[in-house]
């Protein structure tokens, strides 16, 4: 099922904004609607086939503007429709942005967004400009099935908060959004005959992609004759990995450095994603530092989920030829497949 990402922002002279990363292509063969709103999709995959970006910002514009509603206390808001645009995002799914704008209504602090059929699961961020023009830490929901969100209240943030936001964006971030780090982790794990060589390769990604991310979170740039390679080479990451799995039973010497240069580029990856969300200035490294650990919560637990299901398996003979290499044959095509999508 797609995902579609909302971030809305609450400014301190008394407007809101909202950016909506949708995948209306996927979501089409997905919807379960009737009436005006199936028409529209409808009509959308049509102006889709016909390669006009202009009927295509004009459908989506349409079916956004249907989808996007606050309320305010008592007071529903249908906010404006302010911008269009194409793109793409991390993964090189195909997602088109919608920009809007509203008013918050006047001694209104508490609001949340309604549900619609259109985004049937929501990954939702709502954050308040503070007196120093920084922002919150962002309130962070899954919306499934059109159910609306919690309400916001703007509250200024605590360590608490803090903490939490960041560590369950880490973790998101893994865990169902991180397809390529998962499966990156994976071909980690299926050269692994003891803790011991699992435990260096974890450890090697870990430190490297923990430095990428403090550097670039910290203001760092990333060069930009490598910023377009970083999700390429991500993929490559996993193609490399599985393919080795293939011709070696147990871990080479060279494996961990190999991780740690990779690690280095997946944090790259990694603060792509923070620098999106943002940090407050206020809680710079309690933020960065709950983020890094939600990202290990995440790893540890696709580790953990793959050694329930075969660790006690390692030591059969034909564990190599009926295990790894069928599993790593199938990460690397992947992982191939992933790059010659993000090149192309």
């Amino acid at each position: 099922m797609p995902v579609s990402i909302m971030h809305v922002k609450f400014f301190e002279d008394g407007h809101f904004e909202i950016e909506l990363k949708f995948d209306a292509d996927s979501n089409i063969g997905d919807l379960e609607a009737e009436g005006e709103l199936l028409d529209l999709f409808v009509a959308y995959s049509k102006a889709r086939m016909t390669n006009n970006a202009e009927k295509e910002l004009l459908a989506l514009a349409q079916l956004t503007i249907k989808g996007v509603k606050l309320r305010f206390g008592e007071t529903l808001i249908k906010p404006e429709l302010i911008g269009l645009s194409m793109g793409d995002v991390n993964d090189s799914s195909r997602f088109q942005i919608a920009t809007f704008r509203g008013k918050i209504p006047s001694a209104k602090t508490q609001c949340h967004v309604l549900g619609n059929s259109m985004t049937p699961i929501v990954h939702l961020e709502m954050k308040s400009e503070l007196a120093d023009g920084s922002f919150s830490v962002p309130f962070v929901e899954i919306l499934n099935d059109g159910e609306d969100s919690q309400i916001y209240t703007g509250v200024p943030s605590s360590n608490f908060d803090v903490c939490s936001a960041y560590l369950v964006e880490g973790v998101i971030h893994i865990i169902p959004y991180g397809f390529d780090h998962i499966l990156f982790i994976l071909g980690l794990y299926f050269v692994c005959r003891n803790k011991a060589s699992l435990l260096w390769q974890v450890t090697a990604f870990t430190i490297a992609h923990s430095i990428t991310l403090g550097f670039i979170a910290s203001g760092y740039q990333t060069p930009l004759w490598l910023a377009p390679w970083v999700e390429p080479i991500i993929a490559l990451s996993i193609a490399a990995v599985a393919i080795e799995n293939c011709f070696f039973r147990e871990m080479k010497p060279w494996r961990p450095y190999v991780v740690f240069l990779f690690g280095l580029i997946h944090g790259l990856g990694f603060a792509g994603v923070l620098a999106e969300i943002g940090i407050p200035d206020s809680y710079f490294w309690l933020a960065l530092l709950s983020f890094n650990i939600g990202v290990e919560f995440g790893q540890v637990f696709v580790l953990a989920f793959a050694a329930l299901c075969l660790w006690h398996l390692r030591e059969r003979e034909w564990y190599h030829h009926r295990v790894t290499i069928p599993i790593s044959v199938l990460i690397g095509a992947t992982g191939l497949y992933m790059l010659i999508e993000r090149v192309i």
